[in-house]
């Protein structure tokens, strides 16, 4: 699953690429009027990707002999919207992404491609996305294909060990419009690790900051004291940190904290 130590490491030069992007995919609409009538997700070709809190929404089912699915997990989702018409969705997921672990012992190293032979298993999940949010400016897609891989180490395919790792998004709703721009998105989740499978409520925002009080979330960006802002100012955030919590899960530390949602879907002060 993802390294949390990776999230760390790349964190600042994550925030800072996903601001740059958010301004450009901004400034762009704004010539264009789309941001005001299209559906928009955060694009990953920016460099932005959605950090997700998963809350499980029911039992684990299975052995779960050689998975674990915690009630709380931690994601990051690489969305896009592609083709000539922009109406087809795609997405990956940081959790399900191949990896060498054998060309340095001790260390695994991001590839390109997938390992898993069957090619009914997709590394990535493609479907259309509306052209335009509804009257509440949601953009809704009822179901999102599944992305299974059985192999994501060399290791994996070398010893013939496959070991199932998947997730199933139904129910993906982006909040739109020209105030919120696709920034933050909820859906009904299902993750399976080897032989065990969860229900999650996945909760996404593609601006991120780490924290260490609430003063940290501060909309207006101040990148002298590291604080890189661009949560949008509408949304109810609060400095997620403590032992157990969600932000100790992403940075590792229960005194530095990420800023996230306090409030529901969708969020609003």
């Amino acid at each position: 699953m993802t390294s949390l130590t990776s999230w760390q490491q790349n964190a600042r030069p994550m925030i800072l690429r996903s601001l740059l992007a958010a301004s450009a995919v901004a400034t762009l609409g704004a010539c264009s009027n789309d941001v005001r009538t299209a559906c928009i997700v955060q694009r990953s070709a920016g460099g932005i990707t959605y950090l997700v809190e998963l809350q499980s929404a029911g039992p684990s089912t299975g052995a779960c002999t050689t998975g674990s699915l915690p009630e709380l997990k931690a994601d990051r989702y690489r969305m896009d919207k592609i083709g000539a018409d922009q109406l087809t969705f795609q997405m990956r997921a940081d959790s399900i992404r191949p990896r060498d672990d054998t060309t340095r012992p001790g260390t695994t190293v991001d590839i390109p491609t997938a390992l898993d032979p069957d090619p009914a298993h997709a590394l990535f999940a493609e479907t259309a996305i509306p052209a335009t949010p509804d009257a509440d400016q949601i953009c809704a897609l009822a179901e999102v294909p599944e992305i299974r891989q059985d192999y994501l180490l060399t290791s994996e395919v070398q010893a013939n060990t496959p070991k199932v790792r998947s997730i199933k998004l139904n129910g993906l709703r982006f909040l739109d419009g020209a105030d919120f721009q696709g920034t933050q998105f909820v859906a009904d989740s299902v993750y399976t690790v080897g032989d065990c499978t969860r229900p999650y409520t996945a909760r996404g925002l593609s601006v991120t900051q780490t924290c260490a009080t609430l003063e940290d979330c501060d909309p207006t960006p101040d990148p002298a004291t590291g604080r890189f802002g661009g949560i949008n100012s509408q949304y109810s955030i609060v400095c997620d940190q403590g032992a157990g919590s969600f932000g100790e899960l992403v940075t590792g530390d229960p005194q530095v904290g990420v800023c996230f949602f306090d409030k529901p879907f969708p969020g609003l002060k």
